[in-house]
């Protein structure tokens, strides 16, 4: 038998893989990765911020927008919400690049932009990691 691993703790996991591997692509040559790193990035940040939710009890709807997950947040603490506000930034990495529709302009991406993304991803990541149990 298998042990049990809580809910929280697997959104945590998830979260630490997207932020690996959005960092090893970033270390790829030229500009083929940027869309999957700023993916990555979103993604971290987001199943980071779910998996505290899921710890603290906080329920939340299935959804990609950051914003959206920082107000439930708000409801039990409001200063950890304030602080994670910058995040949302990632929110548009969400479906930016995973679901082209024609007549839309695509987004500029440059690695810079990437570079920041997983700085993003990262803090929030450790910022969370902080206040969960080990």
């Amino acid at each position: 038998m298998t042990a049990y691993t809580p809910t929280w703790k697997i959104w945590i996991q998830k979260a630490h893989s997207d932020l690996k591997s959005a960092k090893i692509l970033l270390e790829q040559p030229g500009d083929e990765f940027l869309e999957n790193v700023v993916y990555l990035s979103q993604q971290s940040a987001e199943k980071s911020i779910k998996g505290y939710l899921t710890l603290t009890k906080n329920r939340f709807k299935k959804t990609h927008k950051i914003f959206e997950l920082l107000e439930v947040l708000a409801q039990s603490d409001l200063v950890f919400s304030e602080l994670l506000k910058p995040s949302d930034a990632l929110t548009v990495y969400a479906t930016a690049f995973r679901y082209p529709e024609e007549g839309k302009e695509p987004i500029p991406l440059v690695k810079t932009t990437a570079i920041s993304a997983v700085k993003i991803a990262e803090w929030v990541f450790l910022e969370i990691q902080m206040r969960t149990p080990k």
